[in-house]
């Protein structure tokens, strides 16, 4: 006898990778802000003596967004909710 896959199962598939891309929008916004772009002599001009400051704090709530969106992202899809995600999450943010 063959079991039946039930109806809702293509829309779990495609939420999960909705949610996996959400995720790699999060690394392509990271890789944008790491590029000439947002370089230090680029923005000292708009920032001025708080430059350092605030690239730094940047950095930081970058990769929490990250740690965020991945935690997330584990948890949902693996169905299960444990501190290993976490743990997991942090090590890849």
């Amino acid at each position: 006898m063959q079991r039946q896959s039930s109806p809702s199962r293509p829309r779990v598939r495609l939420r999960a990778a909705m949610m996996w891309l959400l995720v790699l929008c999060v690394l392509a916004i990271i890789y944008w802000f790491s590029s000439a772009t947002f370089a230090s002599y680029n923005t000292a001009r708009y920032l001025g003596p708080h430059n350092g400051l605030v690239r730094e704090l940047a950095h930081v709530g970058e990769y929490a967004g990250l740690f965020l969106v991945l935690r997330w992202v584990l948890s949902a899809t693996l169905r299960r909710r444990t501190n290993r995600f976490h743990v997991l999450a942090a090590f890849i943010a």
